[in-house]
């Protein structure tokens, strides 16, 4: 049960992350649709489209690929990464985000999904490196958002 509230706890503060990054947004960005959590989006062979993360101090972040953690871009055989976005937080504010956007382009056909984690900074520093791939999934389970596409011929 407190996972269920941990989980939801993180969805809510990356809605509000996201919310506050498109109104306050400095970075100059496409007019492209965005890879929501929890959704599917459907795309074509040569769509573009952008996937939005955040860091700030209170928080570490990484992707997962293949129950791998990445740290810095996710990977797929279906998407080919074009853009990389960055809007800095200004450093003399403590505990700002600072916003990454990726643009990708759809190359082949099929779905998949991307895997973005955030946990509290205590909470990534405890993960054990040498942990197996279900002992990894347990704990970071409630902090993982996916974000899954569909791309048509």
């Amino acid at each position: 049960m407190n996972q269920q509230y941990i989980k939801l706890f993180m969805t809510g503060f990356l809605a509000v992350v996201t919310f506050l990054s498109c109104k306050n947004q400095k970075a100059d960005l496409p007019d492209l649709p965005y890879l929501r959590t929890d959704s599917t989006l459907t795309l074509e062979v040569g769509d573009r489209f952008i996937v939005a993360s955040a860091t700030n101090s209170c928080c570490q972040s990484f992707w997962l690929n293949n129950d791998n953690k990445q740290s810095d871009t996710p990977l797929s055989d279906h998407i080919k990464l074009i853009d990389l976005i960055v809007d800095e937080a200004d450093p003399d504010c403590a505990g700002c985000s600072s916003y990454v956007y990726r643009v990708y382009q759809c190359a082949l056909p099929g779905s998949d999904s991307l895997c973005y984690v955030t946990l509290p900074v205590s909470d990534y520093e405890n993960l054990n490196s040498d942990s197996t791939t279900t002992d990894l999934k347990t704990k970071i389970s409630a902090y993982t958002n996916t974000f899954r596409f569909v791309i048509q011929k």
